[in-house]
């Protein structure tokens, strides 16, 4: 349920503030999500725009509460597959 006085430009931040703790670590993914979300805001017409904060507001919990990063680490030698460690975030 989203605060009746949560604005667009608060839902913003908070969804920027949530990716920047999920991506940390990962520039890519991260540039690409500031990127995503900022379309997102600067093309949702007025007359969509408490359910835009809505969505902003769930996909930052998302990102706070269910991203889990994973880290390549070196194939063992002689071959194999390699083997992802994961990080996981919880807020």
């Amino acid at each position: 349920m989203i605060h009746p006085t949560t604005t667009p430009p608060q839902a913003y931040l908070a969804l920027l503030r949530a990716a920047r703790l999920a991506f940390a670590n990962d520039t890519r993914t991260l540039t690409a999500a500031r990127a995503r979300i900022r379309h997102e805001f600067r093309h949702t017409p007025a007359t969509g725009r408490d359910e835009g904060v809505r969505k902003a507001l769930d996909a930052a919990k998302i990102l706070r509460e269910n991203i889990v990063q994973g880290v390549m680490e070196e194939k063992e030698e002689g071959g194999g597959e390699g083997v992802f460690r994961g990080l996981f975030l919880s807020g």
